[in-house]
């Protein structure tokens, strides 16, 4: 029909990353941590303590070489937030953790 609406499309289904540089990639942008200490307890609901922080990183690829590049965070919005990085990524592509 002449005037009928055309829905929009849908967008594309969620593709995982494929490699590590993907991966970190994706890491850019504006994130928020959040952190909940929890007690299991017959007397109370159990909620003890809650806390929050906001990340910002930046990705930097390197060129080329061996490296993949720099994942950067930018003002943690807490004075005593500590990232901690784990491990060193081997492969760049397949199974990662």
């Amino acid at each position: 029909p002449p005037n009928s609406v055309v829905p929009a499309p849908s967008p594309p289904p969620f593709q995982p990353p494929a490699t590590v540089q993907e991966l970190l990639e994706r890491c850019a942008g504006r994130w928020l941590s959040l952190r909940t200490l929890v007690t299991l307890s017959h007397e109370e609901e159990g909620w003890d303590q809650s806390e929050s922080a906001q990340l910002e990183f930046s990705w930097q690829p390197a060129p080329d070489g061996p490296e993949l590049g720099t994942l950067h965070l930018h003002r943690a919005q807490q004075s005593d937030f500590q990232l901690h990085m784990v491990g060193v990524a081997q492969d760049r592509e397949g199974h990662f953790e």
